[in-house]
């Protein structure tokens, strides 16, 4: 049977992680960083379906293209990757892009280059689908979202694309309030710090990120009932209804769950968060954080 080709673009500590969950699982995987022989990439030698490659390559078809670089280059690598290369599927991890020009560029590069599905690698889908929570009132709907200290920038875009998933409505409007933006630990980036409010027809969330736990919890409530969810306590995923315990999953690492994603993905089971949806809230937060600061940001 033909194997599946996977191309890795970039490996960082997220990289390396969606490569492990792909390693010997009759994939045939080529992963590509300029720093390729630098990196800590464990590999046996016999092992024939994985290729290290400075360089993008040139002239092949991939099943998937994972593109797990920095936000600064990301659009300068899928160019390169798609004029060179047959995609069918791509995977980006956010933040999408930092230009809101590039959100543009990337529409017209897919289009031209015929991708037929892009997704995002947030969690607001995983945890709506495993958590069967698809069928709450999306009215009357309030999220309160606490999430861990200093990892506002982080999960702002995982939280949101819950928010307006469970709300079934593709918009958000952010109340005015202040937005501090300070230096990310990555050179040339930068983290904002908020306690932030949001709203669209169906429904209002707040987001701080001040708690001291090791543990984001959000507290969810429709007309009829409170939902809690309490993420990443101990590697897992605790749901409760009205004070009670309902179900308890694995968090979605990527080393353990990227490649069952992308063959849920091809049977039309979805874990993955929708590109239309996420580059929308993207744009928002752009935008917002923009207006609140008068200058450009590059969030990481």
């Amino acid at each position: 049977m033909k194997l599946k080709k996977i191309l890795i673009v970039g490996l960082g500590p997220m990289g390396r992680s969606h490569f492990l969950s792909f390693y010997k699982k009759r994939y045939s995987i080529d992963l590509c960083d300029k720093k390729i022989s630098n990196l800590p990439i464990r590999i046996d030698k016999n092992d024939k379906n994985v290729d290290l490659l400075p360089v993008i390559p040139k002239d092949k078809t991939y099943d998937l293209a994972i593109i797990s670089t920095n936000s600064l280059e990301r659009i300068k690598v899928i160019n390169s990757v798609l004029k060179r290369n047959k995609v069918k599927n791509l995977l980006l991890e956010k933040f999408i892009f930092f230009k809101k020009n590039d959100f543009s560029i990337f529409s017209k590069l897919v289009k031209k280059y015929n991708v037929k599905k892009i997704r995002v690698n947030t969690w607001g889908s995983f945890l709506i689908n495993r958590f069967n929570l698809n069928n709450l009132n999306d009215q009357q709907f309030s999220l309160n979202c606490d999430l861990v200290k200093g990892s506002l920038g982080t999960n702002l875009l995982h939280v949101l694309d819950l928010f307006c998933t469970l709300t079934k409505n593709k918009n958000i409007y952010f109340k005015k309030k202040p937005v501090k933006v300070i230096n990310s630990k990555r050179k040339g980036y930068q983290e904002i710090v908020a306690d932030l409010e949001a709203y669209n027809e169906n429904g209002a969330i707040k987001i701080t990120a001040k708690n001291n736990r090791k543990y984001h919890i959000l507290n969810m409530k429709d007309k009829n009932n409170n939902y809690i969810i309490h993420i990443n306590k101990s590697s897992k995923c605790i749901l409760y209804k009205n004070k009670k315990k309902l179900k308890i999953i694995n968090f979605p690492y990527a080393k353990n769950f990227t490649e069952a994603f992308f063959r849920r993905c091809s049977i039309k089971k979805e874990n993955f968060s929708n590109y239309d949806l996420v580059s929308k809230l993207s744009l928002e937060i752009l935008r917002f954080i923009q207006k609140q600061n008068r200058k450009r940001i590059i969030l990481t």
